[in-house]
C-alpha cells in the first residue's frame, strides 16, 4: 500500500502525508482516504448506454443523446462519393442507410470503451454485434484495433457493400 500511496503526493492529502512521513498513521489514513475516493471512479470507468439508436453515419450512432463511434470499424461519411468501375456512387449515404436498416428501431446496448478518446463503444442489438454486422455486410472496414478482419475478407470476396463495384 505504501508504494501506491507514494505516487499520490499530487492529491489534496499530499500535505498531510508530507508533514507526517511515510510510516505515520496520518500518512496511511490519508492514503486510504484517497484510495477510497478514487475507487468509485475506477469501478465506474466502463459506462453502458441503452436505448433506441439513430444512425449518424455508417460507423456512428446516437443513443440517448450520446453520439458514439462503433469500436473497431471505419465507414465512409455521408456525402462521400466512391469510385466504381463505371461511375461515382454515394457510398457514405448507403453505409448510413445500411446501419439504419441494421438498427431497425431496436434497442441497442453500448459499452463505452474506457481507454478510448471520445465516445467509442461496442454496441449490440439483442445478441448481435452492430459493428460486426456492418463489416460483414461490406459497409464498413475493419480497423487494426478491431476484431472484424475475417468479416471484411468475406465481404470483399463476395463483393458486398463497398466492394460491390470492384
Amino acid at each position: 500500500m505504501t508504494a501506491a500511496c507514494g505516487r499520490m503526493r499530487a492529491f489534496a492529502t499530499a500535505r498531510i502525508a508530507r508533514r507526517a512521513g511515510p510510516r505515520s498513521k496520518q500518512y496511511k489514513r490519508a492514503c486510504v482516504a484517497t484510495l477510497a475516493m478514487l475507487a468509485p471512479l475506477v469501478a465506474g470507468a466502463q459506462k453502458t448506454i441503452e436505448g433506441t439508436a439513430l444512425a449518424v453515419s455508417g460507423d456512428t450512432l446516437r443513443v440517448g443523446g450520446v453520439t458514439v463511434a462503433l469500436f473497431g470499424i471505419a465507414a465512409p461519411v455521408p456525402g462521400v462519393l466512391c469510385e466504381g468501375k463505371i461511375t461515382l456512387w454515394h457510398c457514405g449515404d448507403l453505409a448510413r442507410a445500411a446501419l439504419t436498416a441494421v438498427l431497425d428501431g431496436g434497442e441497442v446496448r453500448c459499452l463505452i470503451e474506457p481507454a478510448a478518446r471520445g465516445a467509442v463503444a461496442r454496441c449490440t442489438l439483442g445478441e448481435r454485434d452492430v459493428a460486426q454486422r456492418q463489416v460483414a455486410a461490406g459497409w464498413a472496414r475493419a480497423t487494426p484495433s478491431g476484431d472484424y478482419g475475417i468479416d471484411e475478407v468475406g465481404a470483399r470476396q463476395q463483393r458486398r457493400g463497398l466492394w460491390r463495384n470492384e
